[in-house]
């Protein structure tokens, strides 16, 4: 007798978490804009701990490195302070590569922007005169309009859009600059969580093996560390190879770039390397944006020689 009591209890039981769940999914999906902005709302508190973690697990290696050679000076003092010495040595030659690159470049990519649109009313008639002659060698090209498409397209029209773009979105500019603003903010706070990550990264990491052994045995813990140890090896060094691997990119197309006389070689040198780190897209995209602006700028055989020589 109690044993049907139970099943039915049971049963309805069973009946009442499925209506729970059914109503929950429901719910859910009937305010799926509330839950996706809380959600956000949630990982932007979270950014300057991702970025502080990202920034640790980067820079632990070359702090690591260090901390180990000053840990076998013959200098007491050296050996006491030799995890706060490391720290500060890397993190000061982290800002000084972080303050020549964003020195350097920026300025010069903002100066190459302005250049390229004071010159984009040459570049639209460059196209137009091209594909004129295109149409006039080819006539079966004609056919397709390509000409008449883009012939009510001016660079004094497009300027003039960006100048009443400028005056009627002026919130939106505002808007930016608090995103930028919080963006900065992020960073620095990202920059400090990362620097106690690395100082307290003993303390850290024994706290997540008391956890961990809470939920899992000795051999299942030690089976899990030692892939998380080979994971951790083997993203630094892709990211490490990747980073490398760009840099080099960056040097050899900025030279190439520059001797072909091709305006703002550096920065399409530089971003046409970065985009390296993009798999598979990165390097296709920015290279037909590189040959793209090469070919306005410089014509036909220079965006030809550039194409090969960066491919």
């Amino acid at each position: 007798m109690k044993k049907d009591k139970l099943a039915e209890l049971s049963k309805w039981f069973k009946i009442f978490f499925l209506a729970t769940a059914i109503i929950v999914v429901y719910k859910t999906f009937d305010n799926i804009g509330n839950i996706l902005g809380w959600f956000g709302f949630l990982l932007s508190l979270l950014t300057p701990f991702f970025i502080g973690f990202v920034l640790a697990f980067f820079l632990n290696r070359p702090v690591g490195f260090l901390q180990k050679k000053f840990s076998c000076c013959k200098v007491r003092i050296v050996q006491r302070i030799s995890k706060f010495l490391s720290i500060f040595i890397v993190y000061v030659i982290f800002l000084a590569l972080l303050g020549i690159i964003l020195g350097s470049l920026l300025p010069m990519l903002i100066s190459s922007i302005s250049d390229f649109v004071g010159h984009l009313p040459e570049y639209i008639s460059a196209i137009k005169e091209n594909i004129q002659r295109l149409e006039e060698a080819n006539p079966n090209l004609a056919e397709l309009g390509i000409f008449e498409m883009i012939n009510d397209i001016s660079g004094d029209k497009i300027i003039a859009m960006m100048n009443i773009f400028d005056m009627e979105n002026i919130k939106k500019y505002l808007d930016g600059v608090m995103s930028v603003s919080n963006a900065l903010l992020n960073s620095l706070i990202g920059f400090i969580v990362s620097i106690y990550m690395i100082l307290e990264k003993d303390m850290l990491l024994g706290f997540v093996k008391r956890v961990c052994r809470l939920f899992m045995n000795e051999r299942k813990f030690e089976t899990a560390k030692s892939y998380v140890q080979k994971s951790n090896f083997i993203i630094f060094r892709y990211f490490l190879g990747q980073f490398c691997d760009s840099l080099l990119i960056s040097i050899c197309a900025s030279i190439i770039l520059m001797v072909l006389n091709v305006p703002y070689g550096i920065v399409l040198g530089f971003l046409f390397g970065m985009f390296n780190l993009i798999p598979y897209f990165g390097p296709i995209i920015m290279g037909v944006v590189v040959v793209l602006i090469t070919f306005l700028s410089s014509g036909f055989f220079t965006a030809l020689w550039a194409a090969i020589l960066l491919l």
